[in-house]
C-alpha cells in the first residue's frame, strides 16, 4: 500500500512537472535551459519554432554548436559566461546577429543563474524576445510618415503659391477699393488649414485609440483565460500533491528516513510556493478586472478588519509587531481593494524588518494641496489625502524605487524572504483604481515609507 501511495504521488508530482511545462511551452518568448557548461538541457516550443531547431538537435548539445553553429557569438559568449562565474544578470540585453536559415535577427536577452538545491548544479535560463518583426513595422511607419510628411510640404507649397498668386492678381484689381477684403479672405484661407491639419491628427488620434483598444480587449480576454485555467486546472492537481505529501508525513507506519522527509517537505515547500503565486496571479487578475462602484469608506475601519484577520494577528503577535494608526479619512472607495492594499503593505513591512529590533509600522495621513505634491502624477485641480505606512525594517537602495512595484520583481533572495514579487504590483494597481498614484522612499537598514496619493473626491 505504501508503495502504491509513493507511486500516486510520483504520479502527481509528474502531472505538476507536465503542468509546469505546458505554460512553459505555451510562452511566446523562446526559452532554453543551459548547463553550467553551456549544453542545453531544455527548450520551449517556441525556441524551437522560431529558430527553425528541431529537439533532436537541440538537447544535450552546446548552445554554440546549434544550427551550423549560428549561435556562436562572441558577445553572448561572454555575457553568459559571466553569468556562471559572476552570478550576473541579463536584462533585456538587446544583441542584432545574422542567421545562416532565417535571416537577421533583433533579439532581448533576459537571463538568470538558477541552482538546483538537490544537486547544487547552475543552470542558466536564457529567455530570447525576438522584436525583429516590431522593429521592421516601426521603421516602416516612420518610412510612409516621412514621406507623408514630404507630400503634405509640397502639396502646401503648390496650394500657397495658388493662393499667393490669386491674391497678388485680386489685390492689382482692386489695389483701391478692396484692400480689407483681401486681407479677410487669406484669413479664412489660413483658418481652412489650420483646420485642415486637426482635423487630419484628430484622425490620426482616433486610430490609434482604436487600435489600443483592440490591443486591451485582446489582454483582457487572454488575463480571463488564465484566471479560470488558474483558478480550475492549475489549482486542482497542486491540492491533491500538497494532500498526499501531507498523509505521507503524518503516516507513523511508514517510517521514513531523514532524507525522504526532507525530500518531501522540500516537494511541499515548492508546491506552496507554486500555490501562494497562482494566488497572487489571481487576486492581480481580479484587481484588475474588477470595475465596481466607488463608496464612502472608513480608513479606520478597514485598518481594523486587516488586524483582525487570523493569519495577520499570528504573523504580528510571532514577530511582536506594532502597528500605529489614528484620524485616517473617509475616502471613496472599494472595501475589499483598500483592505487587500493594506494588508499586503503591512505583511511587506513585517517580513523585511529588521531581527534586532521590534517592527514598528506607522500609518499616517495628511491632506495636500496638489503644489504641495512633487510628483508628475498629481492633478494641479485636486486635493489629495496622502497616506503615509511607514516601517523600521532593512529598507533598500532608492534607486530601486520604482523596480519594486513591477510584475515579479524582487531585490532580496527568495530563499531568505518568501514572496511572489507581485504584492506590491497589485498595490500600485489598486492605487491607480481609486485615481491616486503610489512611491516609496527607502534608507538602507533604516526603514521604508510607502507613499500614497489618493485624490478627496
Amino acid at each position: 500500500m505504501i508503495r502504491q501511495e509513493i507511486i500516486n504521488l510520483q504520479q502527481h508530482i509528474k502531472d505538476a512537472k507536465d503542468y509546469a511545462e505546458a505554460i512553459v511551452d505555451t510562452i511566446h518568448e523562446s526559452v532554453i535551459i543551459l548547463d553550467r557548461n553551456l549544453r542545453v538541457k531544455s527548450a520551449n516550443k517556441a525556441f524551437y519554432k522560431n529558430f527553425s531547431v528541431s529537439e533532436g538537435e537541440t538537447i544535450g548539445n552546446f548552445l554554440y554548436d546549434l544550427g551550423n553553429k549560428q549561435w556562436d557569438i562572441p558577445v553572448l559568449r561572454k555575457l553568459l559566461d559571466d553569468i556562471i562565474s559572476k552570478n550576473a544578470h541579463l536584462l533585456n540585453y538587446e544583441i542584432t546577429h545574422t542567421f545562416q536559415d532565417i535571416g537577421r535577427k533583433i533579439m532581448l536577452l533576459n537571463a538568470n543563474r538558477l541552482v538546483q538545491k538537490s544537486q547544487g548544479e547552475p543552470l542558466i535560463l536564457l529567455a530570447i524576445h525576438d522584436i525583429t518583426e516590431s522593429r521592421s513595422r516601426a521603421l516602416e511607419q516612420k518610412r510612409i510618415e516621412t514621406e507623408l510628411l514630404k507630400k503634405n510640404i509640397s502639396e502646401n507649397k503648390l496650394e500657397n503659391e495658388r493662393l499667393e498668386k490669386a491674391v497678388n492678381e485680386r489685390t492689382r484689381e482692386l489695389t483701391s477699393v478692396n484692400k480689407e477684403l483681401v486681407t479677410q479672405y487669406i484669413e479664412k484661407e489660413k483658418r481652412a488649414e489650420e483646420l485642415i491639419i486637426a482635423n487630419k491628427e484628430l484622425a490620426f488620434q482616433n486610430i490609434e485609440k482604436e487600435k489600443r483598444a483592440e490591443e486591451l480587449l485582446a489582454t483582457n480576454e487572454e488575463l480571463s483565460a488564465f484566471t479560470y485555467i488558474a483558478s480550475h486546472d492549475l489549482q486542482e492537481p497542486l491540492r491533491k500533491t500538497q494532500l498526499f505529501i501531507s498523509r505521507i508525513l503524518d503516516d507513523k507506519e511508514l517510517a521514513l528516513n531523514e532524507r525522504s522527509k526532507d525530500y518531501f517537505n522540500r516537494i511541499q515547500i515548492s508546491a506552496n510556493r507554486m500555490q501562494l503565486l497562482i494566488n497572487d496571479l489571481l487576486a492581480y487578475s481580479r484587481i484588475t478586472e474588477t470595475k465596481e462602484s466607488l463608496s464612502n469608506i472608513n480608513l479606520n475601519d478597514i485598518i481594523q478588519n486587516v488586524l483582525l484577520e487570523p493569519t495577520l494577528i499570528q504573523t504580528i503577535e510571532a514577530t511582536n509587531t506594532t502597528v500605529n494608526y489614528s484620524n485616517l479619512p473617509t475616502i471613496q472607495g472599494v472595501s475589499f481593494q483598500l483592505e487587500q492594499l493594506f494588508t499586503n503593505l503591512i505583511i511587506n513591512s513585517i517580513k523585511y524588518s529588521d531581527t534586532n529590533r521590534s517592527p514598528v509600522i506607522n500609518i499616517k495621513c495628511k491632506l495636500v494641496q496638489s503644489t504641495d505634491v512633487h510628483d508628475e502624477r498629481a492633478d494641479p485641480a485636486k486635493k489629495y489625502y496622502h497616506i503615509s505606512v511607514s516601517d523600521n525594517g532593512i529598507g533598500f537602495e532608492q534607486q530601486y524605487a520604482e523596480k519594486i512595484f513591477m510584475l515579479f520583481q524582487r531585490l532580496h533572495d527568495k530563499q531568505t524572504f518568501s514572496g511572489t514579487g507581485i504584492g506590491l504590483t497589485i498595490c500600485k494597481k489598486i492605487v491607480e483604481n481609486h485615481n491616486g498614484f503610489i512611491s516609496a522612499k527607502s534608507i538602507s537598514n533604516y526603514g521604508t515609507t510607502i507613499d500614497i496619493y489618493l485624490p478627496t473626491s
